[in-house]
């Protein structure tokens, strides 16, 4: 469990240059960190805090099982690429509700990447009510590097 109304800052401007291409975006480091990731975890809560300024994705939860994401503010820069505000990679039983993602990225992705055998498998059971997305992206994505099945379950209110 990671609760309370506490603040993380990720430090992103470290990581991007004080440049900007021609779409207005800023240009990141070869390397980023991702801010929070849990790997192979049961039981997750992620209640109440705020994340904000993440060098890259933000919350990257990956084989996890019984996942709860509420009242969970993500607050990034929208000039950094690739700050995904919440990636669900081969999880089950997933609840996000109540929650309000900002990031330059995508501000939901739901995937199945490749990785080592014992960490792969579908995304299923995932249900979302009550947030609020804001991105230059995909607020909402399902499939990116896609080597399995997701499921999303109804209601799915954004």
């Amino acid at each position: 469990t990671l609760s309370g109304a506490g603040s993380i800052n990720g430090n992103a401007d470290f990581w991007f240059s004080p440049v900007r291409d021609e779409q207005g975006y800023r240009m990141p480091a070869r390397e980023r960190p991702r801010m929070i990731v849990l790997e192979s975890c049961q039981h997750v809560c992620l209640r109440g805090i705020r994340l904000f300024n993440a060098p890259m994705w933000t919350v990257h939860l990956v084989s996890c099982q019984h996942v709860v994401v509420s009242q969970l503010t993500i607050d990034n820069d929208m000039t950094m690429a690739n700050t995904d505000a919440l990636d669900i990679d081969s999880c089950q039983f997933v609840h996000i509700s109540d929650s309000l993602f900002s990031a330059a990225d995508d501000g939901i992705c739901l995937k199945t990447t490749n990785k080592p055998g014992n960490l792969r498998g579908p995304t299923r059971h995932v249900t979302i009510t009550n947030c609020t997305l804001r991105s230059y992206s995909s607020a909402f994505k399902i499939g990116t590097e896609t080597v399995d099945d997701i499921e999303v379950y109804p209601p799915c209110a954004i």
